[in-house]
């Protein structure tokens, strides 16, 4: 054979390798839940001086896991884009943050702002989340304020 169909053969079998690679991790890590009590898939993990990076990191983690499937940064899907939220409606105020995070169905009903967003998108309304905790919430918001 020559030496151009080896390479050939060779980049093939990278390239399936590669894949198969690819599919095992896809496959595997999603199904691991984050939560604080798997310690070592943890989004949020407890640190004296939590930095602005960690929680980066953390909220970059979240967002990956609980937001990309409806949210793209940086331009409207199936939900709108998150980037720098906190400067549309009522998202500086944290408890309304929280509120709508673990229950917006129920924030949508006495919030005119988030109303008329499920109009915006069709009467869709976003999953709940009523297990994230103030501090991944708080993530989720350093790193779509950050610029990410």
């Amino acid at each position: 054979m020559t030496r151009q169909l080896h390479y050939i053969i060779y980049a093939a079998l990278l390239l399936a390798a590669g894949a198969g690679c690819f599919m095992v991790i896809r496959n595997v890590f999603p199904a691991m839940t984050i939560t604080e009590q798997n310690p070592v898939f943890c989004a949020i993990q407890s640190f004296p001086g939590d930095s602005l990076s960690t929680r980066h990191a953390d909220g970059q983690l979240l967002f990956r896991s609980q937001c990309a499937s409806c949210h793209i940064i940086g331009k409207d899907a199936t939900g709108p884009d998150l980037l720098n939220f906190e400067g549309r409606g009522p998202w500086k105020d944290r408890q309304k943050l929280y509120k709508w995070m673990r229950d917006p169905e129920k924030f949508i009903r006495k919030d005119a702002y988030a109303g008329k967003l499920q109009q915006a998108y069709g009467g869709a309304v976003m999953t709940a989340f009523p297990d994230l905790t103030d501090k991944e919430i708080d993530a989720l918001a350093a790193f779509l304020n950050s610029g990410w």
